[in-house]
């Protein structure tokens, strides 16, 4: 019975994992994007206020996921390290495949647009839990 229970345990954390991940990734985007509105109206430059924006947007995500989704607050900067890391590779991942859908295989640039950013997300959200938040740092 104990096995089952346990199995129980970690099929539910692994999915509240990956529920709350996703619940903090939209989060981060409209932090990422009503800072970057507002960034524009007080005059600052385009690639300035995008800049300052999605790195807002990834420091809340990098906090949320630390404290209240993986709970694994050991080892703060190898842990920011990685996570910062891992979503820089997500963002030119995001340029290759949006590249790819769009000139290669002339998709739409929405419908490319959404799919590249599910491919990321899973990519993203399989690297920081079996490395970011991993035990032990």
């Amino acid at each position: 019975m104990s096995q089952i229970v346990q199995t129980f345990r970690t099929k539910y954390q692994s999915s509240r994992n990956f529920i709350l991940y996703g619940l903090i990734g939209i989060s981060a985007a409209g932090l990422d994007s009503l800072s970057f509105v507002g960034f524009r109206q007080l005059g600052i430059g385009l690639l300035i206020a995008n800049l300052i924006s999605m790195h807002l947007g990834m420091l809340f995500s990098f906090v949320f996921n630390t404290f209240v989704n993986f709970r694994k607050t050991d080892d703060l900067a190898k842990r920011a390290t990685t996570f910062f890391s891992i979503a820089y590779a997500g963002m030119l991942l995001a340029t290759g495949l949006l590249a790819l859908q769009t000139q290669l295989l002339s998709i739409a640039d929405l419908p490319a647009k959404l799919v590249t950013v599910m491919i990321v997300a899973l990519v993203q959200y399989n690297l920081n839990r079996t490395i970011t938040y991993k035990s032990g740092g």
